[in-house]
């Protein structure tokens, strides 16, 4: 499978196979999409670009074509949680060596006693040195967050392209394309993904138009965050 996803284009013209073989059974082709994703045989950017691709045109009165874009922030959203997981699980361990060097343990020392002790080696600035193993669970969670905020990026940059002010509104494909990128934006509200800094930065270099309907879903987006 390595050979088949060794360049962009290959990994496009994988996805495109998986589709058209699924083609009549949506749920084995989100499942597929799943899996080519955790064993990181496609990346996020490359199923973007498979959903918003002209070949072939997806239309988005389909429900697969959005439920495949939803599965790829999921999809990231998991390996972000899962990277800070391991992050912070490698502090305590270490913070708790610290706490054991620095005084003896007490056998008898009750958990909350031990916690706060802990704690107060923190709040004295007793900072243990970063290790390997730290630097390297930092490093992932940096790359692993990057790679959320640029597919949020692009995934607004290509609904921004399909919602170009001027269509027709009586057009139930735009209707159906205008729902699914409100349903976009609300369901990165709970987590506050859009107003990440990195995010908001990006959307602003995109020099959306004004007025148009994602400028118009975007800010009350943001509005909703700021009520939250």
């Amino acid at each position: 499978m390595r050979t088949l996803s060794a360049s962009s284009s290959a990994r496009l013209e994988l996805l495109s196979s998986v589709a058209t073989y699924w083609r009549r059974n949506s749920q084995f082709h989100l499942i597929v999409i799943d899996k080519l994703l955790q064993y990181r045989l496609v990346d996020s950017a490359d199923v973007v670009a498979w959903v918003f691709g002209a070949e072939p045109r997806k239309e988005w009165c389909d429900l697969n074509a959005w439920a495949a874009l939803n599965s790829v922030v999921r999809t990231i959203e998991g390996r972000v949680a899962g990277a800070k997981g391991r992050l912070d699980g490698i502090r305590n361990e270490e913070e708790a060596k610290a706490a054991e060097k620095a005084e003896p343990v007490d056998p008898g020392e009750s958990s909350f006693s031990f916690l706060r002790r802990r704690s107060l080696i923190r709040e004295a600035d007793a900072i243990i040195p970063d290790n390997e193993d730290i630097s390297t669970a930092l490093s992932q969670l940096t790359s692993v967050e990057r790679e959320l905020e640029l597919t949020i990026i692009e995934v607004v940059r290509q609904f921004a392209l399909l919602l170009r002010t001027g269509g027709d509104k009586a057009d139930w494909e735009l209707w159906w394309t205008e729902g699914w990128f409100r349903e976009f934006c609300r369901s990165l509200a709970a987590s506050r993904l859009l107003a990440l800094p990195a995010v908001v930065e990006g959307i602003e270099k995109l020099a959306l138009e004004e007025g148009s309907t994602v400028v118009a879903i975007l800010d009350s987006a943001k509005a909703w965050n700021d009520f939250a």
